[in-house]
């Protein structure tokens, strides 16, 4: 229940935004830049955002009656090739399942992110909105430097 949380706390505002009628697209390029950041800062601290995790959802099954203990496995012997020195890790289930549910998570969605929304198209996002009707009341003028990418994507003198 805390890992979609994380995420959903992360990815909202930028969902929201990017699902709206009337979308400011500098808005959303700025969404969608701090958002990455967020995951990419969450990823970088896994291990202290698992331990709140871990603590959120022990004081919540405690207060439940849920048990809060990670159900010990009976560690299985692998045979071992002759000359194989490497041994298994050994993690335990609350390691496990922080690897392959935490970290997995995060990892798909900042994933998902980068192939969806990847840097240049996020630039591509922000000088589009200098095309927008509030943009072009407001600004009085705009400069080829600030559109050169889409200069370059039509084929334009810049």
């Amino acid at each position: 229940m805390e890992v979609p949380k994380i995420v959903y706390r992360i990815i909202g505002p930028v969902s929201r935004q990017l699902q709206g009628i009337s979308t400011d697209l500098a808005l959303a390029a700025s969404l969608l830049e701090d958002c990455k950041f967020q995951l990419e800062k969450v990823r970088s601290d896994v291990d202290a955002v698992w331990d709140m995790v871990c603590k959120t959802s022990t004081e919540f099954a405690s207060h439940h009656g849920v048990n809060t203990e990670f159900l010990k496995e009976r560690r299985r012997a692998k045979k071992r090739m002759p000359g194989e020195e490497e041994v298994d890790s050994g993690m335990t289930r609350q390691q496990q399942w922080k690897v392959d549910t935490f970290v997995r998570a995060l990892d798909e969605v900042n994933q998902q992110l980068q192939s969806r929304f990847a840097d240049q198209n996020v630039g591509f996002l922000r000088q589009l909105s200098y095309f927008t009707p509030t943009s072009l009341s407001m600004r009085d003028n705009v400069n080829s430097s600030d559109i050169h990418d889409i200069c370059v994507h039509y084929g334009l003198q810049s």
